[in-house]
């Protein structure tokens, strides 16, 4: 085979060189903005050193990764051949009789096993470390609004007249039931001062329509306000207070409480897809849908994975036609713009197909895999009309 042979050696280890600078580049460029990120919004809440804001950017490397491979693959893709096209080394492949199939068969190796390495083994790590991230984020700026898989879970739900703060230590039903959940009830006044109303523990609670279903209840009351004294204003010694009894706690099989929340808010807002993995993404969204719910987000998450390997070889060709296409016409300012204009313009693609899917106007398998497929496909026939018309 071509890939193996002394010459596709040869251009992989080029190709994979050009990569590896390309991506180191733009890794050192991301985590320097988002170490001043990390200054401009952690730091502004709690006092972040720069041992601490760079420890959280590289808890985000491995995410960055995955994130900005595609792009690394097109500079790579054009860096790559380019150099091979400036010492006339394309010229003289050409003039062997080797086609241009044969010697793009490299990149695309290389494009295939970085993604299915990505999608495989990268995406476990970084996915952990990501939830890390957003564990240790809020444990620095003190905020728990939002929830992390694998600990403590918190969320927020109220009106006008009762705010509720809500824990919960698992959770289960596919984002629809919380495990081990406690309600720390307020009572809001006119003034929009809150007071402690009452404390509600339940063993699950389980939102349907409109409510939360509460199961095996221990629901304790907050000890009422001390009544005015009479001598309040005056220079009299007030009496002793009486002694404040507590209302004791009240048992219940069940409990009903109503809120605002739906299931998909709560799906939302308790599980991100970053924090889960590859391997861990088919299970949740079985669970999920078999709770009824829609977890759109997650499945474009899974397919955007699985599509990865596709996306980062059509990258890759895309950056190498417009090197290729330089070896014979000239004008590098105006290709080597081409070629990352055509970068932006997937990368604004991939966005869109990601929120038609959110907006359920596009299946989760089409949106993901529909930008990489066109543009391996468009790729392809530039490929064949310049090379082989």
């Amino acid at each position: 085979m071509f890939a193996t042979s002394l010459l596709g050696r040869y251009l992989f280890g080029r190709v994979l060189i050009a990569m590896a600078t390309a991506l180191g580049g733009i890794l050192v460029t991301i985590v320097l903005v988002d170490v001043v990120e990390q200054f401009r919004t952690v730091g502004t809440a709690a006092d972040l050193s720069l041992p601490g804001a760079l420890y959280l950017t590289g808890l985000k490397v491995p995410l960055l990764v995955e994130q900005t491979t595609p792009f690394a693959m097109l500079v790579a893709g054009m860096a790559g051949y380019l150099s091979l096209a400036r010492r006339s080394e394309l010229s003289a492949i050409r003039a062997s009789g080797v086609s241009a199939w044969r010697f793009l068969t490299p990149l695309a190796v290389l494009g295939l096993a970085l993604g299915l390495v990505l999608a495989i083994l990268v995406n476990p790590f970084g996915a952990a470390m990501n939830e890390d991230f957003e564990r240790q984020r809020d444990r620095i700026t003190g905020t728990a609004d939002v929830p992390r898989s694998g600990s403590d879970i918190w969320l927020r739900q109220g009106d006008g007249n009762v705010q509720s703060l809500i824990l919960a230590r698992s959770l289960s039903g596919g984002g629809a039931q919380l495990g081990d959940v406690t309600f720390f009830q307020f009572e809001v006044g006119l003034n929009g001062a809150s007071r402690f109303a009452r404390r509600i523990d339940a063993e699950t609670a389980t939102l349907t329509d409109g409510f939360w279903q509460l199961e095996n209840v221990v629901e304790n009351e907050a000890a009422p306000a001390p009544a005015p004294t009479p001598n309040a204003g005056t220079d009299a010694p007030a009496p002793p207070s009486p002694p404040v009894s507590l209302p004791a706690p009240s048992v219940k099989p069940n409990l009903a409480l109503p809120t605002t929340l739906t299931r998909e808010d709560l799906l939302e807002r308790v599980v991100d897809p970053n924090s889960l993995s590859f391997w861990q993404l088919p299970g949740f969204i079985a669970e999920a849908r078999a709770a009824g719910l829609q977890p759109t987000r997650h499945e474009f998450r899974f397919y955007s994975l699985l599509a990865l390997p596709l996306t980062i070889t059509a990258m890759g060709l895309i950056g190498a036609l417009f090197s290729l296409r330089l070896a014979r016409s000239g004008g590098t300012p105006v290709m080597i713009a081409a070629g990352l204009l055509s970068g932006f313009v997937f990368f604004f693609t991939t966005r869109l197909a990601e929120a038609m899917a959110s907006s359920a106007l596009t299946p989760p398998l089409v949106a993901a895999f529909a930008p990489a497929m066109a543009a391996l496909f468009a790729a392809a026939a530039a490929i064949a009309a310049f090379e082989d018309g």
